[in-house]
């Protein structure tokens, strides 16, 4: 009896073994037991024959755990797969109901929810790799993402704001550089920049609605198919649609025609000179935040030996620093640029800088 037992424990071990090994790395990430289970019944559904290679984190700024997932079956597959964070006070009924709606725009962002008492499922996984600037010489795939991006903002439209926080680029922006001063670094143009993200933040009508907040390249994945698929729909909030319009164009460094392209395809008209403003505006906007959050990140990397002047960081031996410095430097250097200036005018901004 007591042998019987014992060869029934190591079949069981047998056979719960390799589940383990494959779960060891998402474990290290404290990834609920419900969507770990959620996420192995669809990936047998999918692969039943299929070994998970490796397991790499790509968790970023993202409070949420999102890993690449190497598997090898008859050839090689890579999927990216989002866990939701159930302990992220800004996820909600509303957001998991936005990321499923997503799903039928975007033909299903790879996505596992598991919060509170929320159930635990999967979409489809995306199979494919990450858009890049490149691909969007392809004027029907420019097109198509476009027009996606728009269905999005049609349906978000919808949504009852009050589940979420208002918190557009300008104001994020803000708080990125009020962040560096915070670390004794006074930034040049500091006053000037500040002027025009006030504007932004207030100047949110008739735009202001849900919106992605996020649209960059790590989070577009373009499939084997050629079609495009925006994810991270769990950190959405209140703004401005030309956040996202801005962040696109920023992040995927699009030039002055296809800036207009933009316009032009998302409005379904000639691009007008307000609009085509608003956009470069948002954009710099975009490329601030991003280039104050990397200064700020290697500036706390480097410890008690930090720099305690602008001066000291546009010339430090850390050369991650430096050049982070220096690209901060040519985002707020650009508010005194006369191009920019009449943006502002052409915008309808009546600020003095």
């Amino acid at each position: 009896m007591k042998m019987g037992f014992m060869v029934y424990r190591f079949i069981l071990m047998l056979f719960l073994l390799p589940q383990a090994l494959l779960a060891e790395p998402f474990n290290a990430h404290k990834i609920p037991p419900q969507a770990l289970e959620s996420f192995y019944k669809a990936f047998h559904k999918i692969h039943p024959k299929g070994r998970i290679q490796k397991v790499t984190s790509l968790r970023g700024e993202s409070i949420d755990h999102v890993f690449k997932i190497s598997v090898l079956e008859d050839r090689p597959h890579t999927y990216f797969v989002r866990f939701l964070n159930r302990k992220n006070k800004n996820l909600n009924h509303e957001k998991i109901k936005i990321t499923q709606a997503m799903a039928g725009i975007w033909h299903g962002p790879d996505v596992i929810i598991y919060a509170h008492d929320f159930k635990s499922f999967i979409t489809d996984f995306i199979q494919g790799r990450h858009l890049s600037p490149s691909d969007l010489k392809d004027p029907v795939l420019f097109k198509n993402f476009v027009d996606k991006l728009k269905q999005s903002h049609e349906y978000l439209k919808t949504i009852d704001q009050d589940f979420f926080l208002t918190y557009c680029m300008g104001q994020r922006t803000l708080s990125r550089l009020s962040e560096i001063e915070d670390r004794s670094i006074i930034l040049p143009n500091i006053e000037k920049a500040s002027k025009v993200l006030i504007r932004l933040k207030d100047n949110q009508e008739p735009a202001r609605q849900v919106v992605h907040n996020d649209v960059r390249p790590e989070n577009i994945i373009l499939d084997e198919k050629g079609v495009p698929h925006l994810i991270d729909w769990a950190e959405i909030t209140i703004g401005n649609i030309f956040d996202d319009l801005g962040a696109f164009a920023e992040f995927f460094d699009l030039s002055p025609l296809s800036e207009e392209s933009l316009i032009k395809q998302y409005f379904n008209k000639d691009a007008s000179s307000a609009n085509l403003a608003l956009l470069k505006i948002h954009r710099w906007s975009n490329g601030l935040h991003r280039a104050a959050f990397k200064f700020r990140k290697y500036l706390d990397a480097i410890g008690d030996d930090k720099p305690t002047s602008w001066k000291d960081a546009l010339n430090s031996d850390n050369q991650d620093l430096k050049k982070a410095a220096s690209r901060l430097k040519s985002y707020l250097e650009k508010v005194d640029k006369v191009d920019f200036k009449r943006s502002l005018e052409k915008a309808g901004f009546s600020i003095h800088i």
